[in-house]
């Protein structure tokens, strides 16, 4: 449609308030109001790699509103439409291989009509494939791999496999085993020395015999003698096992009576057997290593097609998709094995799926990844969960567009990342509905480098690092004892005194410090919020710096008693001013504006095959080790590279 038709839709009301937001630049309403760019996905590629461009607006006051596509979120709203379908392409819950381009998880959800917030039976549509990848340690051959309800698995080796003759096929079996170890780290150990593998295993090296280029290896698990034998360099050290035990969806472990035979469980590649500094010593490159007991194909879905190289499952049961549904403290209509869709407290209809990472430490959170078949050239809070977005609101605070990509280059200032300003409410005031002293139960945040800040006073230029924000999650708790600290960072540190426990009363004394100076000395009752208002180091008072809710006090056994606090939120006494014409990581700022500030690339960003790119803060680009150009915005990667 071109672009006098869309204006010609839109009323002429909200084109002359865009016009004056946006001055010169050019944009489309529809007749629903939403506001686009003119010449979206009109960008042209050129052969493989070839040019990419968008139209660029000058932008001094952009309207804040999404900027990704609706195809290439994880967050549905009424603008997706009534079927929702959720890949590795754009839900990071999924397993996906970067570099080898493997994953093919699905959930497609056919809403019906969206008015009535409801799933009906075999709706919720759920399926996986096998995908053929090699090992990090490339002359091992290849294995099949399989992600199931957001977790790797190996389905079994591939007929190139090098030392397996085991063709197995688990999914025959309804079997699959966890991926514990894969890589192609050179790891050197002296005689009488062990390493650590993973799940209690251990290699030691008992001896080492370089005149004849040999190696006698043990093998422990949990300190108990599984396996010895001698291995040449150059061979490969593996270890078989008949699996006898079976874990279930829920946990539980239970002996099997189905009959796969032997299968190797570890391969170490024994690289050299040399001397180091006079002693003898072997160096292993290339360890893989899988689970010695099997995962149970199973689901609370209903499981309609295993193949050899699929699964197929559907929902028998209606999903009623209303606020609030409590499991596990998030607001979701149900847990589809480690996920569960999360629904807006809000008149306006908004869900996601969402992945329980209560078991992951440090997790990487991805946006859309960008293939040269679907280039993914805008993200924002709806199509990246690293940056901040608020369901309940539809509040989101980031976005970062290539305006122009030539071949594997991000030319300079091609790279808009602008942040905003937005209002979040406190945890504890969502869910007690109890304000925090001083405060009308919300503050202003702003996230930068996809780290969480408070904008003081609600200005983008002033901003103190958000230290603790533990949410609605239960898994957001913190237990503490009679006399314990827990120290918060940044110096904070909040100790129990004491307790006045009886029947008529439940409360603590409570110290809070920093760097050893007492800040506050408080007897706080169960049930209610304790706010500490303080000062920052730009010397403004009374602003919030510590709230947290007293959920419980309770009489111990071998303790007088200890409490339990939720929703804690610490924020730093620290703020940092940004000022037009700094940098910060690849940026350069471009504009600061009350409510926002803009930042463009002040060098060109060579996205070469394997780098991981720290663009600012915990932000970064992750590149495919590949010759076809893929990659993703990442927050919570740790990259060996600075733009």
């Amino acid at each position: 449609m071109s672009f006098r038709k869309q204006l010609i839709i839109g009323t002429f009301a909200a084109i002359a308030a865009v016009l004056l937001i946006w001055g010169a630049s050019l944009v489309t309403v529809d007749n629903q109001g939403n506001v686009t760019d003119a010449g979206v996905n009109k960008s042209t590629q050129q052969e493989r790699t070839g040019n990419i461009t968008i139209l660029e607006k000058p932008i001094r006051m952009p309207a804040k509103m999404p900027i990704s596509a609706p195809e290439s979120r994880y967050v549905w709203a009424a603008d997706a439409g009534s079927i929702f379908n959720l890949t590795p392409m754009n839900f990071d819950g999924f397993y996906y291989d970067l570099d080898n381009n493997a994953g093919s998880e699905s959930f497609s959800i056919d809403l019906g009509n969206p008015d009535n917030r409801s799933i009906r039976e075999n709706n919720l549509k759920y399926s996986t494939t096998v995908s053929r990848i090699p090992f990090k340690h490339r002359p091992f051959g290849s294995y099949r791999v399989i992600g199931f309800m957001g977790e790797r698995y190996f389905a079994g080796y591939a007929d190139d496999s090098k030392f397996s003759r085991s063709q197995v096929n688990l999914l025959n079996h309804r079997l699959l085993l966890g991926i514990l170890m894969d890589e192609n780290t050179s790891h050197t150990l002296t005689a009488g020395k062990s390493m650590t593998l993973s799940d209690g295993y251990a290699i030691r090296v008992e001896s080492v015999n370089v005149d004849e280029g040999t190696a006698r290896l043990s093998l422990k698990k949990n300190g108990e003698n599984m396996d010895s034998m001698s291995v040449k360099a150059g061979e490969t050290y593996v270890y078989m096992k008949y699996i006898r035990k079976v874990k279930t969806a829920n946990g539980d472990l239970h002996d099997t009576n189905i009959t796969v035979g032997n299968i190797p469980i570890i391969a170490i590649k024994i690289d050299s057997v040399h001397f180091k500094e006079n002693v003898p010593a072997v160096t292993i490159k290339g360890i893989f290593q899988l689970s010695d007991e099997y995962t149970r194909i199973e689901s609370v879905m209903k499981i309609t097609d295993i193949s050899e190289n699929s699964i197929s499952m559907v929902n028998d049961n209606s999903i009623e998709l209303q606020y609030p549904y409590i499991d596990f403290e998030l607001h979701s209509s149900g847990r589809m094995g480690n996920f569960g869709l999360k629904v807006a407290d809000s008149e306006i209809f908004r869900f996601h799926l969402e992945k329980d990472l209560s078991l992951y430490e440090n997790h990487e959170r991805r946006g859309s990844v960008f293939t040269e078949s679907n280039p993914v050239l805008k993200w924002d809070g709806l199509n990246f969960a690293g940056f901040l977005y608020d369901l309940d609101s539809g509040n989101y605070s980031e976005s970062l567009e290539i305006t122009n990509l030539s071949g594997r280059t991000i030319p300079e200032n091609a790279l808009r990342y602008i942040a905003f300003v937005t209002e979040i409410p406190f945890a504890v005031t969502k869910k007690t509905g109890i304000n925090p002293s001083g405060t009308n139960g919300s503050y202003k945040a702003m996230n930068f480098g996809a780290e969480k800040y408070e904008a003081i006073n609600g200005e983008s230029s002033l901003l103190a690092k958000v230290l603790i924000d533990n949410g609605t999650n239960y898994l957001g708790n913190k237990i503490l004892t009679d006399g314990e600290t827990w120290n918060m960072g940044d110096g904070y540190n909040l100790t129990v005194k004491s307790g006045d426990i009886g029947p008529s009363s439940r409360r603590i004394r409570i110290v809070l410090s920093k760097n050893g100076v007492e800040l506050d000395d408080k007897w706080v009752s169960q049930g209610s919020v304790y706010t500490y208002n303080g000062r920052n180091s730009r010397g403004k008072n009374n602003l919030p710096v510590f709230v947290t809710y007293l959920r419980s006090v309770l009489l111990g056994e071998a303790i007088p008693y200890f409490i339990e606090v939720r929703y804690t939120w610490l924020v730093s006494g620290n703020v940092t001013e940004i000022r037009e014409g700094e940098r910060f990581g690849v940026f350069n700022v471009t504009s600061v504006e009350p409510d926002f500030i803009e930042l463009k690339n002040d060098r060109a960003i060579d996205l070469s095959p394997g780098s991981c790119i720290n663009l600012l803060g915990n932000l970064s680009f992750v590149v495919a080790d590949s010759d076809e150009l893929r990659f993703y915005p990442s927050k919570g990667k740790k990259c060996d590279r600075s733009g």
